[in-house]
């Protein structure tokens, strides 16, 4: 997922989160987390609510969409932290995603308390919201503990991708699936459907369900503005289910939009090589055996990535 971060934090905003953070009583981000199981029912709070502090519904009344974009951020930040997940840092072909290092991103932060009294000053902004966000006796919020914090806030359609995400890295693809399929049946733009169903063959394959999964990474590479991940993914899938005519296509495809000395070449056969790296022997010995069969008819690309696939 893309992190888009550009703008600063209004230092009113940093003490509302410190007032939420320091009492116990603030629960408007403060998810518990059997709910967060079921993020697809949380919804969106409105600042009239019952039970609201003074705080939370200066938040909501005046911060809402900035404490949404933050609980997201905060998502993308500790999704790209965990393993077996096809998080690509390319929103295209052409489009390198950059994720500021935490400190720089703080360092904007802190920069805009410089004329904030010293006893209102905040630490680190995700520090802070975290301790607004985690729930009592726990060290750190998981990633659908911020996500079900954002669907409270404003409703958005990333908080389920990224709640089914961390659920994909912790071998839950059946749940994934649910959550992939609810944001689908609300018909998101393009590029959301495109990670839903990219997705969507991730938890497919997981389950061994390959020709689903090259179904799914199919349709995500034609909604997904020339996103390398999907493509990638249709290849090495079409070789385990021995379609030797897709991969050929999926390898062209490949050749036409990526090019040999894409500086994110590597980086994407890496993410994919975490992808089948469980998979079941069978599957892997039958992507080596059509690869072998056909490589002579595939280009560089889809030769550089059958045999990092195959080592």
């Amino acid at each position: 997922m893309s992190s888009r971060w550009n703008h600063q934090i209004d230092p009113a905003l940093v003490e509302l989160f410190q007032e939420l953070a320091s009492d116990p009583r603030s629960s408007l981000l403060r998810v518990p987390i059997r709910r967060t199981g079921a993020i697809g029912s949380i919804k969106e709070v409105s600042p009239r609510g019952a039970n609201l502090m003074a705080a939370e519904r200066e938040l909501l009344e005046v911060f809402r969409h900035e404490v949404r974009d933050l609980l997201l951020e905060a998502c993308r930040r500790e999704l790209y932290g965990l393993s077996g997940l096809q998080l690509s840092r390319w929103r295209s072909f052409d489009d390198r995603v950059h994720v500021a290092p935490e400190k720089d991103w703080l360092g904007r932060v802190s920069r805009t308390l410089d004329d904030v009294p010293e006893e209102i000053e905040a630490g680190g902004a995700l520090n802070l919201l975290s301790a607004c966000v985690v729930n009592p006796g726990d060290k750190s919020p998981k990633v659908s503990q911020f996500a079900g914090a954002a669907q409270r806030v404003l409703f958005d359609d990333r908080a389920r991708i990224y709640a089914a995400l961390e659920l994909l890295s912790e071998e839950s693809p059946r749940a994934a699936m649910s959550l992939l399929n609810g944001v689908l049946d609300d018909k998101p733009e393009r590029g959301l459907s495109s990670y839903c169903w990219q997705n969507l063959g991730v938890s497919q394959h997981r389950m061994g369900d390959i020709s689903a999964a090259l179904k799914s990474y199919e349709q995500a590479s034609l909604l997904g503005d020339a996103r390398p991940g999907p493509l990638l993914s249709a290849f090495s899938a079409a070789l385990a289910v021995e379609d030797d005519m897709r991969a050929k296509h999926f390898s062209a495809e490949l050749e036409d939009q990526m090019g040999a000395e894409h500086p994110g070449l590597a980086e994407e056969i890496q993410l994919l090589r975490q992808v089948t790296s469980s998979e079941a022997t069978e599957v892997k010995v039958m992507r080596k055996d059509t690869f072998i069969r056909i490589e002579d008819r595939l280009g560089i690309i889809g030769r550089r990535i059958g045999n990092a696939l195959i080592e």
